[in-house]
């Protein structure tokens, strides 16, 4: 074993006991990592390298708007409170910018496409709004090209008929983002819906004839038992959607849960309960004959998220909106990154819109190594790693380019690595934002230890620099 294989075991090996337990790898790099564009960033020449491709592009709107912000969030969003006159607005910038973006994309948007509206809140917006997007982008691609179309939705800003609206206008996969049906827990979440409105919109999206609907749960909060976390899990596999999200909960700064408590402890349940959590929703979840995809993905049946597989084997995102991420060939970019300057960077995206200027404030290019580290991290996240869409992108497979990261996985039993594809372990799973981090390039641990420099380790080096 060499000096740096025994760094890296090191590295997963205190991850176990130390690291943060709510962490997972959504993308890569972290947009904290971006730096503000100069003056010869040209989203022209960003795209152009996207040439004419057979596959997709996936297009992600934002909407930054919510009813109140929830407890765990620290995601760029403003209340709604700021007036229906703004979201409007706000729908005619999105309307714009996807005319700007049309003769760019149109060469380059593929045989295929998903659509997907996040937020914030964007089941906030009405459906005369959602169909104004949605034709803004009939020049641009068209519905039989859509092959998956999600929203997500707060149960508080749903009922039946506004769910029956986005089947009309083509949504196949709905998300609702419950994260419990404790009403306590809700209140903790400084959420406003019921037990009972959530079974019924879970009722309603079923018989409706969505393609998916998706649960989104989270557990970890210090106030839940695992008796009641199994009881909310059960509550919701009565009504048998294709795919639930169980997401560990994350306190992040800035966020009501991570002021200090009055009796001085953590808003999070203690480790040795958080991973019976986990573990207890893996046996009842699989029992119940659901697949595990990720450690926090479930799928009962064929169904699959596109959109984020995707993302994962390398496809192109545009983004469209006030924070929404865009991931073109070679450079990721954003218009506005700020959790504590949301309105400011808001009314600057809505500037920038309105003057038919691209609004683009910050970026990060991707060289080829970082273009590998990067499908790496996204893709080992699933619990089956094909290796023939790396190797066909690349020229070689990822264990002949990381040879050292994958021993060190290989010896914390973490992964297998079959001829022609990588499996997680059940370990694997459990622990896979360990495994995911571990391909973080130097440069990217460097800038994000800029932010967080107890938990970014840059001490160890590739005897290549990488």
């Amino acid at each position: 074993m060499t000096d740096r294989v025994s760094l890296l075991r090191n590295e997963i090996q205190k991850g176990y006991t130390e690291g943060r337990i709510g962490h997972f790898t959504c993308t890569y790099p972290p947009h904290k990592v971006y730096s503000e564009i100069t003056e010869d960033f040209d989203v022209r020449k960003v795209w152009a390298d996207a040439g004419s491709d057979s596959e997709s592009i996936s297009l992600y709107f934002h909407v930054p708007f919510c009813k109140q912000r929830c407890s765990f969030c620290n995601l760029f969003m403003v209340t709604e409170s700021h007036g229906a006159g703004l979201i409007d607005r706000y729908v005619d910038c999105l309307v714009r910018e996807i005319e700007m973006y049309e003769p760019i994309l149109a060469p380059c948007i593929g045989k295929h496409t998903t659509l997907y509206f996040g937020g914030g809140t964007p089941s906030v917006l009405s459906p005369k709004q959602l169909g104004r997007i949605l034709g803004a982008l009939n020049p641009l691609t068209s519905r039989s090209q859509v092959v998956e179309f999600t929203i997500e939705v707060a149960p508080e800003t749903a009922t039946f008929d506004y769910l029956a609206a986005l089947r009309e206008l083509g949504v196949t996969r709905v998300s609702l983002g419950v994260q419990s049906v404790d009403e306590l827990e809700v209140r903790h979440f400084a959420r406003q819906h019921t037990r009972a409105h959530v079974i019924s919109l879970i009722e309603a999206s079923m018989n409706l004839g969505f393609s998916t609907t998706n649960v989104d749960l989270i557990y970890g909060l210090a106030s839940q038992t695992l008796p009641g976390w199994r009881k909310t899990l059960l509550a919701v596999l009565e009504h048998s959607p294709q795919c639930l999200s169980i997401y560990p909960l994350n306190v992040k700064p800035l966020t009501s849960l991570a002021r200090p408590r009055s009796n001085g402890e953590s808003s999070e349940a203690d480790r040795p309960l958080f991973y019976s959590m986990y573990d207890s929703a893996v046996e009842i979840l699989e029992a119940a004959g659901y697949e595990q995809q990720t450690r926090t993905l479930f799928f009962r049946g064929t169904d699959r998220y596109l959109n984020k597989a995707n993302e994962a084997v390398g496809h192109p995102v545009k983004g469209f909106g006030a924070g929404a991420q865009s991931y073109a060939p070679h450079w990721h970019y954003r218009p506005g990154n700020s959790y504590r300057n949301a309105m400011t960077h808001l009314e600057a995206y809505i500037s920038d819109t309105e003057a038919s200027r691209f609004p683009a404030r910050y970026a990060y290019k991707l060289n080829t190594e970082e273009l590998q580290r990067r499908q790496i991290a996204l893709s080992i996240r699933y619990k089956q790693f094909p290796l023939e869409p790396f190797k066909q992108c690349f020229g070689a497979g990822p264990e002949e380019l990381f040879p050292d990261e994958f021993d060190a996985l290989r010896q914390e039993a973490l992964i297998d690595i079959r001829p022609s594809e990588i499996l997680l372990t059940k370990k694997g799973l459990r622990y896979d934002n360990l495994v995911s981090t571990l391909f973080f390039s130097n440069r990217v641990r460097e800038l994000l230890s800029e932010h967080q420099p107890a938990r970014w380790s840059v001490e160890r080096k590739h005897p290549t620099g990488r």
